[in-house]
């Protein structure tokens, strides 16, 4: 029940946050992944979009703050040119870019994980930063997708939407 149906671009995030899918300037971007993901093969993808007040780009993950809307919608894909994806949303976060003296998890520089360690790392975060107090039903093995766009408190502060592939 969103809009949100975009290609999602890889590249540097300077570029597409002010530039459309074609290479445009444009003030609502494009949806994307960081230009040192692989978004085939890793099983941790942070994918950035703009939270546009015309519910454009990421707009419409502000709904999701609705308890109910996050109940009865848990389901989302993200496809790739190999394979229709499927995953459940197992939270729905806010959080804040760190400074950069902070000490804290960066999801926003997370591209996979290999350990355990690295996966609890992960696992916590999500957790911690769950917008419900639920807690995160993910494995170690679970690949998961981080939808991650600007909120409408503090400048820094972002609204993620975290889902794990179970197609």
């Amino acid at each position: 029940d969103t809009e949100i149906d975009y290609p999602v671009m890889q590249g540097s995030g300077d570029f597409y946050l002010d530039h459309d899918k074609t290479g445009v300037e444009s003030a609502a971007g494009a949806i994307f992944v960081d230009e040192e993901a692989d978004a085939e093969a890793d099983n941790f993808v942070v994918i950035y979009g703009h939270n546009m007040k015309n519910g454009e780009m990421f707009g419409e993950l502000k709904r999701f703050l609705l308890q109910e809307f996050y109940e009865q919608h848990r389901i989302f894909h993200f496809d790739s040119v190999y394979e229709e994806r499927k995953y459940e949303i197992v939270a729905v976060a806010k959080t804040r870019i760190l400074y950069a003296e902070e000490e804290g998890f960066r999801y926003y520089r997370t591209f996979s994980y290999e350990t355990m360690d690295e996966f609890e790392k992960i696992h916590s975060f999500i957790e911690e930063n769950s917008w419900y107090g639920q807690k995160a039903n993910v494995n170690y093995g679970d690949e998961l997708v981080l939808l991650s766009t600007c909120s409408s408190g503090e400048k820094d502060e972002r609204l993620l939407i975290v889902g794990k592939k179970i197609q």
